[in-house]
Formats: structure tokens, C-alpha cells, sequence
């Protein structure tokens, strides 16, 4: 089967592209990580595969927000808020 195949029977069947489920864990991830340990921002990026102060899709900017808004101030322009 060939990938882009593969890719278009996996959106059919859950409604999302691979890339978007495995973005969608790793947001998850640092939802967890955010409320329930006491790390700070930067590091809970970093150990989440978000590693680049600037994420180009701005994927991350409204979920860290939205995680935890008392936090993100000390993520200063980590994600550019």
C-alpha cells in the first residue's frame, strides 16, 4: 500500500491525519505535564518534542495558553506570548 493511500484510509477511519494524532498526544502530554508537575515551560516543550522557541503552524501557542494561563507567563517568547 502506498503511504499517501495509507495516510487517506487513516483519515477516513478516525477523522484525523497521522500527523495531527500524534501532534494531539503530544499536547496531551504537556497538558499533563503542565498541571501536574512542577517543571517549568521551556522544559515541558522540550520533553514534549516541542524544542523550537517559534512553532511555524502556531500549534502550540493557544494549547500552552489554555493549559494553564497563571503558568505561561514564564514562557515568555519561549511561544511567543
Amino acid at each position: 500500500m502506498a503511504l499517501r493511500s495509507l495516510q487517506r484510509l487513516f483519515k477516513t477511519k478516525f477523522g484525523k491525519t497521522p500527523e495531527r494524532v500524534y501532534l494531539d498526544i503530544r499536547l496531551a502530554q504537556a497538558r499533563l505535564l503542565v498541571q501536574r508537575s512542577d517543571k517549568s515551560i521551556r522544559d515541558i516543550a522540550a520533553a514534549t518534542g516541542f524544542a523550537s522557541p517559534s512553532q511555524p503552524d502556531g500549534t502550540v501557542h493557544a494549547p500552552i495558553r489554555s493549559i494553564a494561563p497563571e503558568r505561561t507567563g514564564e514562557a515568555g517568547s519561549w511561544f511567543g506570548i
